[in-house]
C-alpha cells in the first residue's frame, strides 16, 4: 500500500512521489532534508532519537549532531518554522526530535497531478555509493553558503539564487599585460570556480586548520572537540560556543589549533582523523557542568601525558576562558588579553549559531546587541562574515571600510587583517580582481612581523588566486609558495590543500598535466580527510580532467564516477552540473552515446541560463558532437544560434569553437559551401580575442585547413601539429593527428603520415582516434595483418561508433 499523503497547514507531503508542495507549488529540497521531514511525519506519534533518525536518513548511526542539526534547520526553514517557534519539528532535549504540527491524512492517489521531485532516469538508475553523513553536502559546515537557498538535486531546476561558485570564465587580461603564450581550456575554467571557493572558505572560517597527511604534527598543535554540556536545552549553544572559545584562545596564545569548522567536518566524515597524532598532537575535550551557584568547565587532554584542568564561575564563558588560560600557562604560554565578558559571550553565541548554520539566529543576535557593542570592530567583522556567507557581497563592501578606518591600534593588526581578507573575498567573488588583490596584499603587509601566520597565509593564498585569475602566473606561484610556508607554520591542512590545487591548475595552464596529477591527488586526499566536501569534489573534477588530457579515458571516467550521482556528494548546484557535463563528455569520448545523451539533455533543460552558462555551453557543444556522430545534421543550425545566445564565445570559447567546427563540417558535407565559408569567417571574428588559448589557435587552424587547397592546408596542419608538439598534451596531439593523417593519406603523403602516426601510436591502445590513425596508415601502406588488427581494436574502442565502414576500403 502506498505511503499516505499528509497535509499540514499550507503544505502537502506525498512520500511515494517524493513531493512536498506549499500551496500547490513544489519545493526543491536536498534529499536528506526531505527524508528528515518524511520520517518524522511517518512517526509523528512518538519522539525519534538522533541515532534512529540518522540511520533512517543516512543509513548509519554515527551521524554527527552538527550534520543532523543542520538538516533539521533546513527542514524547519522549508516549512516556515525555526528553532524558537518549533511549530512543526520539536527538539526533544538530549534525545532527538518529534513532529508536532497537526496532520491530515488523505488517500494516496496515483492520478495526482502535482509534480514530484525526482531525478531523471539516468541518475536514478545509477548505483549510488555508500552514503555517509556528507552525502548531500550537509556535513561540511566549513563550506560557505550564499544565503539559505537549497540547491536543487539533479533532475530539478536549480535555484536562481546567488551561486556558491563563480559561474563566469577567466576574464580577459588587463590592457598592457603580456598574455601567456598558451593555456589549456579546462584549467582556465576550473580556476575561476576554484577562486570563488577559496575566497569564500578563507574569509568565513575563523582561523586556518592544522595539517593533515603531512607527517607527524608538531608538539604544540591541538584539536578541540565540541563540548559536553550537563545543562538544559537553553544552554546547548555552549556546545559549539565553548569549543570555539577554547580553540580561538589557544590559537591566540600561540598553540596551532584547528578551526572549529574543520573539526566539525572531520567529525562528520572522518572521525579517525581527530585521533591524537593525526591532525594534531593533542586532542582536548571540554565538559561543562552547571552547579547551584556556578559553572565548572573541565578541559582534558588526550595525547601525550594526561592532563585535566578545572575552572569555575557563575558565567560559563568566563569559566571556559579561565580554564583555557590555565592550560596555556601549563604549556608555558602567556594568555592573551580578554575582551569584555558581554562582548565575548555575544561573539561566541553568534559563532555557535554560524557553526550550526543558524544564520537567521546569528543575525538576530547581532541586531539585538547593546548599542555600546554594535560598533565594535569584532562585531563588525562578525556581521561581515555573516553577509559573505549569505552572498551579500555588496553588503560586505558597505560594512568593512568604516571599521577599517577606525582601527589604528597596533594590537589589533590580526583583526584588521581578517577584515581585509573578508572584504577581498567579497570583491573576488564579484570579479573585482584588482581590488581583491589589493586588499589581500594589505593584509599580507600588516602581518609581516609573523604574529599571525595563519591569517597571513590565508591572505597570500587569496592573493595568489587573484594573481592566477588575472593571468599573472609567475606572481601567483610566488604568492602560493609564500602561502605554503605560512600555512605550514600554522599547521593549516585546508590551506595547504588549496595551495596544492591552485598550483595544479597553474601547471595545467602551463601545459604540464603530469605535474598536476600528484598535487591534485594529495589535495583531494587532504580535503577528504578533513571533511571539506566541496573542495574535494573540485579536486576530483580537476583530476578527472587531467586524466582525460593524458588520454587515460578509463581512469578519467572512474574518477568522476566516484562523484556519481552528484547530488549525493555535493550540495552546490553549480558544481553538480559541472560533474554532470564532465561525465557526459567522458562517456562521449568512449563512444557511449546512449549514456551521454540524457545527461546532455538534462543540462540543457534544467540548468539556470545565467548561473550555469559554462555548463550549458559545454553541453551545447556535446549535443552537436553527438548529433554529428549519428550523422544527424538537423540540429546544427539551431545549436549554433543557441551557442551564440548563451554567449559561448565568451563563457567557454573552446567549447564554442568545437561546436562551430562541427557545424562547419556539416555545412560542407551538405553542399552548403557558401554558408560554410561565411560561418568560418564569423568563427574567426568570434575567436579573435581568445588567441592566447592553445585550443583556439589549433582549432581555427584545423578549420581553415578543411577548406584550403592542399598545399596551404598542409602548411596549416603542419603548424597545428607543431603547436601541439610544443604543448606536449596528448589530447592536443591526437586531436591534430586525427585530421592531419586523414588528409595526408588522402593526398598520398604517406611518409609524413607514418611519421605523424608514430607520434601518437603510444595512445592507440586507449584512444579511438589514435587507433583510427594507426589503421589508416597500415591500410594505406598495404600492411594487411596489422591493418586488420588495428581495425578490430578501433572498433572495440569506438563504442557506438562504426569505424569499420569508414576504414574498410583504406587498405591498398
Amino acid at each position: 500500500m502506498p505511503a499516505p499523503i499528509h497535509r499540514f497547514g499550507r503544505f502537502r507531503l506525498d512520500p511515494a512521489r517524493r513531493a512536498l508542495t506549499e500551496d500547490g507549488t513544489p519545493l526543491t529540497l536536498a534529499t536528506s532534508t526531505f527524508d528528515v521531514i518524511a520520517y518524522l511525519i511517518a512517526n509523528a506519534d512518538r519522539a525519534v532519537g538522533r541515532d534512529e533518525l540518522g540511520a533512517a536518513v543516512w543509513g548509519r548511526t554515527d551521524v554527527s549532531d552538527t550534520v543532523l542539526g543542520q538538516t533539521v534547520l533546513k527542514a524547519r526553514r522549508a516549512l516556515g518554522d525555526d528553532g524558537r517557534q518549533q511549530a512543526a519539528i520539536l527538539t526533544v532535549p538530549r534525545f532527538g526530535y518529534r513532529w508536532v504540527a497537526p496532520l491530515e491524512v488523505e488517500e494516496a492517489n496515483a492520478s495526482s497531478n502535482e509534480p514530484a521531485l525526482s531525478a531523471p532516469a539516468h541518475a536514478a538508475a545509477a548505483q549510488p555509493p555508500a552514503r555517509d553523513a556528507s552525502a548531500d553536502g550537509d556535513a561540511n559546515v566549513a563550506r560557505p553558503r550564499n544565503g539559505d537557498a537549497e540547491p536543487a538535486a539533479i533532475g530539478t531546476a536549480p535555484s536562481p539564487s546567488m551561486p556558491l561558485s563563480d559561474p563566469h570564465p577567466m576574464p580577459a587580461p588587463a590592457a598592457g599585460r603580456t598574455r601567456p603564450q598558451a593555456r589549456w581550456p579546462a584549467a582556465v575554467a576550473l580556476l575561476a570556480l576554484l577562486a570563488a571557493i577559496v575566497a569564500g572558505v578563507l574569509a568565513t572560517r575563523r582561523e586556518p586548520p592544522a595539517a593533515a597527511g603531512a607527517g607527524a604534527p608538531a608538539a604544540d598543535t591541538a584539536v578541540v572537540l565540541p563540548a559536553q554540556i550537563d545543562a538544559d536545552a537553553t544552554h546547548q549553544w555552549l556546545r559549539l560556543g565553548v569549543m570555539d572559545l577554547v580553540a580561538g584562545r589557544l590559537r591566540e596564545g600561540g598553540v596551532a589549533t584547528l578551526p572549529s569548522e574543520t573539526v566539525l567536518g572531520a567529525l562528520a566524515r572522518n572521525r579517525d582523523a581527530l585521533e591524537p597524532g593525526r591532525l594534531a598532537a593533542h586532542v582536548l575535550h571540554a565538559r561543562l557542568v552547571r552547579g547551584v551557584d556556578a559553572w565548572t568547565v573541565t578541559l582534558e587532554r588526550s595525547g601525550g601525558a594526561a592532563l585535566s584542568i578545572d575552572a569555575s564561575d557563575a558565567d560559563p564563558i568566563v569559566a571556559a576562558r579561565r580554564a583555557t588560560d590555565l592550560l596555556l600557562v601549563h604549556l608555558g604560554r602567556v594568555p592573551p588579553p580578554a575582551v569584555s565578558a558581554e562582548l565575548e559571550e555575544l561573539l561566541h553565541r553568534t559563532r555557535a549559531a554560524m557553526l550550526s548554520d543558524q544564520l537567521d539566529l546569528a543575525r538576530d543576535l547581532l541586531d539585538a546587541a547593546p548599542a555600546t557593542l554594535r560598533g565594535s570592530p569584532e562585531l563588525v567583522h562578525r556581521r561581515a562574515q555573516l553577509a559573505l556567507r549569505e552572498g551579500d557581497y555588496v553588503g560586505v563592501e558597505a560594512i568593512v571600510p568604516p571599521a577599517l578606518a577606525q582601527l589604528d591600534d597596533p594590537g589589533q593588526r590580526s583583526l584588521h587583517a581578517r577584515l581585509l581578507v573578508t572584504l577581498a573575498a567579497a570583491q573576488l567573488r564579484q570579479r573585482k580582481i584588482a581590488l581583491g588583490r589589493e586588499h589581500y596584499g594589505a593584509a599580507v603587509d600588516l602581518l609581516a612581523d609573523g604574529s599571525d601566520p595563519g591569517t597571513r597565509g590565508t591572505a597570500l593564498l587569496g592573493r595568489g588566486s587573484a594573481d592566477a585569475l588575472a593571468g599573472e602566473l609567475d606572481a601567483a606561484v610566488a604568492d602560493l609558495g609564500r602561502a605554503r610556508n605560512e600555512l605550514h607554520a600554522a599547521n593549516d591542512a585546508l590551506g595547504l590543500a588549496q595551495v596544492d590545487v591552485n598550483l595544479a591548475q597553474i601547471a595545467r595552464m602551463r601545459e604540464h598535466p603530469h605535474d598536476a596529477l600528484p598535487m591534485l591527488r594529495q589535495a583531494r586526499d587532504r580535503f577528504r580527510s578533513i571533511g571539506a566536501v566541496e573542495e574535494s569534489v573540485f579536486a576530483t573534477v580537476s583530476l578527472a580532467e587531467v586524466h582525460a588530457e593524458l588520454l587515460d579515458h578509463a581512469q578519467a571516467l572512474a574518477t568522476v564516477d566516484t562523484l556519481w550521482p552528484p547530488d549525493r556528494h555535493v550540495s552546490n548546484a553549480r558544481m553538480r552540473w559541472t560533474v554532470v557535463v564532465l561525465r557526459a563528455r567522458l562517456l562521449t569520448l568512449q563512444g557511449r552515446f546512449a549514456d551521454a545523451q540524457p545527461l546532455v539533455d538534462a543540462v540543457l533543460a534544467q540548468t539556470d541560463p545565467l548561473l550555469d552558462r559554462q555548463a550549458r555551453a559545454r553541453a551545447a557543444s556535446l549535443a552537436l558532437r553527438l548529433a554529428a556522430e549519428r550523422g544527424d545534421r538537423a540540429p546544427m543550425d539551431a545549436a549554433a544560434v543557441a551557442a551564440r545566445t548563451m554567449e559561448a564565445p565568451i563563457i567557454d570559447p573552446c567549447s564554442y569553437l568545437a561546436a562551430q567546427r562541427l557545424r562547419f563540417d556539416a555545412l560542407r558535407a551538405g553542399g552548403r559551401a557558401a554558408d560554410a565559408a561565411a560561418d568560418l569567417a564569423q568563427l574567426q571574428v568570434d575567436t579573435e580575442e581568445h588567441q592566447d588559448l592553445a585550443c583556439m589557435r589549433i582549432g581555427v587552424a584545423l578549420a581553415l585547413a578543411r577548406q584550403d587547397p592542399w598545399p596551404q592546408a598542409r602548411e596549416r596542419y603542419a603548424a597545428a601539429m607543431a603547436e601541439a608538439e610544443a604543448l606536449g598534451i596528448p589530447e592536443a596531439l591526437v586531436e591534430v593527428a586525427f585530421e592531419y593523417v586523414e588528409a595526408l593519406v588522402r593526398n598520398g603523403a604517406l611518409d609524413t603520415a607514418e611519421a605523424v602516426s608514430g607520434r601518437v601510436s603510444a595512445w592507440a591502445d586507449a584512444d579511438y582516434r589514435a587507433a583510427v590513425v594507426q589503421a589508416q596508415v597500415y591500410g594505406a601502406t598495404g600492411r594487411v595483418a596489422p591493418w586488420q588488427q588495428a581495425m578490430e581494436h578501433a572498433a572495440r574502442l569506438g563504442g557506438e561508433r562504426v569505424p569499420v565502414a569508414e576504414l574498410k576500403n583504406t587498405v591498398r
